[in-house]
């Protein structure tokens, strides 16, 4: 007996032979559960990703980061190289969620610029708070959902100095024409998303200005307000404060099989129980060092005899 089951990133095989005796194809590995067999063996990206997750070869397939940190040198290198990671998996569109409290210019306007020049649609995400430079890579995207219960800040760049640190007057000077560069391209950033006029913005920088979700949607900032921000089965880079990251797999319950079941020709083998001794749920270790739990429906493993 064999049954197959789907899971996000893996095939998933359980056999009620003993693993022993079940053949091993090159590439596969098996792990015991519960009496059973799983064998795990790692898909493809591209279509051969959307064809394992039921996608047709038209639909859509998404992306999506959650960043909750500071915008520093290590959270941004982490949040550019999973922007990389997702395009490189031929995605057609990527969801930014974001909340953080801004931090670096110089690395904001980066990741703005990087989200900017994407190759595909962008969608970013106000999840809880976006201040300051965490404002700019929000306008990142073409499209910007908020939750109802958020917030904006904008303010104008500041320049911290450490120690008993001087500066001659030509220094002086460069280090306010780096400030006033800071300040302009932040203030067309904005602009661009919102189809403000630039001394508009630059009023609402000098003024500390917080927005709500209701005061940004008028503005321009936001252009939807909504409580739900991703489907199941999303695959799920999240960004911490710390510049670690995770990766998982939302993964919706597999009911396929048990519709097959049920709707199998009288002459097969007719579903006697199911299985208890399986797992929700399991995070794999895979080759590369990533982990991708993933999750099974108890409902769905029927045992034949």
């Amino acid at each position: 007996m064999l049954l197959n089951i789907d899971v996000p990133l893996r095939t998933a095989t359980l056999h009620s032979e003993a693993c022993s005796h079940v053949p091993r194809p090159f590439g596969t590995r098996f792990k015991p559960v519960g009496g059973w067999c799983l064998s795990l063996k790692s898909m493809t990206t591209g279509d051969t990703l959307r064809q394992h997750r039921g996608w047709g070869a038209g639909e859509d397939m998404d992306g999506w980061i959650r960043f909750m940190a500071p915008v520093v040198q290590q959270t941004a290198d982490s949040l550019l190289h999973a922007i990389d990671q997702k395009l490189a998996k031929s995605i057609d569109r990527l969801h930014v969620m974001i909340s953080s409290p801004g931090g670096s210019v110089f690395h904001g306007l980066s990741i703005h610029n990087m989200l900017k020049a994407s190759p595909i649609p962008v969608t970013t995400y106000n999840f809880g708070s976006v201040d300051s430079i965490g404002v700019v890579i929000f306008c990142a995207g073409t499209i910007r959902v908020c939750v109802p219960h958020a917030r904006f800040l904008v303010h104008g760049v500041s320049m911290g100095l450490q120690g008993n640190t001087t500066f001659d007057e030509q220094e002086l000077e460069e280090k306010l024409k780096l400030l006033r560069s800071d300040y302009g391209n932040i203030a067309r950033v904005i602009s661009d998303a919102t189809g403000k006029p630039e001394r508009d913005v630059v009023k609402k920088m000098n003024d500390r200005t917080t927005l709500t979700p209701e005061d940004a949607l008028k503005y321009g900032l936001v252009t939807e307000i909504k409580s739900q921000l991703f489907p199941e089965g999303s695959d799920m880079t999240i960004i911490y404060e710390n510049g670690s990251v995770q990766e998982l797999t939302l993964a919706p319950r597999q009911l396929s099989i048990l519709q097959q079941a049920v709707s199998a020709p009288l002459d097969s083998p007719t579903p006697q129980a199911v299985s208890s001794d399986i797992p929700e749920s399991r995070s794999e270790h895979c080759d590369t060092g990533t982990f991708f739990p993933w999750q099974l429906a108890p409902t769905a493993l029927i045992s034949h005899r």
